[in-house]
């Protein structure tokens, strides 16, 4: 048999679809580092470390208030640019904001985080410790889900003042979380708890509290995201002194 030659007309059409596969590439490395360098991105990824549960194809975000699902699914919208499917749970009384597109997943497992149960081996990921803008973004997620607000009624000054309080079983990555707040130049109070009665689970839970003038500093310079927390921050009394969200009396 003799050799057979591919027509050059034929050659000509695979070269050029070769051609056309490097500028794809290159369109996805810039879409890829254009969301990592999303301030809101590493907001969505405390968020996840908070309430969010992660699959291969599928990330949703748990709440009671309707308010937070549709304020997460717009903090996706704005990074992604698809939109996340918010819908009610009438079995539980929760609100889901819910996302089946594997290039989110896929973006929130680069980060670090595993598919599935992620209780006991959470930690602020890496690229989010490369900007300090980045990591507030992301403690800000973290505290909008998790943490408490609470009055502390002091007899001294006759005042309310705000406490916030994040409590979680995971002590290294509490360890972590007040590592950096103390790196950000907050003060904070650090203690570890027995199980709560009537809790579904019996591990010790590991807490850090902000007080005083550090609640005005984490609220101004973090923030808590969560939009009925808030509320319930500025409502509870004096933050520090005065914030900008406050007269005197």
């Amino acid at each position: 048999m003799g050799v057979i030659h591919k027509p050059k007309k034929l050659q000509k059409i695979t070269k050029k679809k070769y051609k056309l596969r490097r500028p794809w590439k290159l369109m996805h490395q810039e879409s890829t580092k254009n969301f990592v360098d999303n301030p809101d991105f590493h907001l969505l990824l405390g968020i996840h470390a908070g309430d969010g549960y992660l699959e291969k194809y599928k990330w949703r975000f748990a709440d009671n208030s309707k308010e937070a699902a549709e304020k997460v699914a717009g903090f996706i919208g704005n990074v992604f640019e698809f939109p996340a499917r918010v819908y009610k749970d009438k079995r539980n009384n929760c609100w889901y904001a819910e996302v089946t597109r594997r290039k989110f997943s896929e973006a929130i497992a680069n980060a670090g985080f595993p598919y599935g149960n992620k209780a006991g081996i959470l930690k602020i990921p890496q690229i989010t410790k490369k900007s300090i803008l980045f990591l507030k973004s992301f403690l800000n997620g973290v505290f909008g889900c998790e943490a408490t607000i609470y009055k502390k009624y002091y007899k001294q000054r006759t005042k309310n003042y705000p406490i916030i309080r994040l409590v979680m079983c995971d002590k290294n990555f509490i360890k972590e979380i007040a590592h950096y707040l103390i790196y950000l130049g907050l003060s904070i109070n650090m203690y570890s708890t027995k199980p709560f009665k009537n809790s579904f689970s019996n591990k010790r839970r590991h807490a850090i509290t902000l007080f005083g003038s550090n609640v005005k500093k984490f609220y101004e310079e973090i923030g808590l995201w969560h939009p009925l927390k808030t509320p319930q921050l500025l409502s509870s009394g004096r933050i520090g002194e005065v914030t900008a969200h406050q007269t005197k009396d």
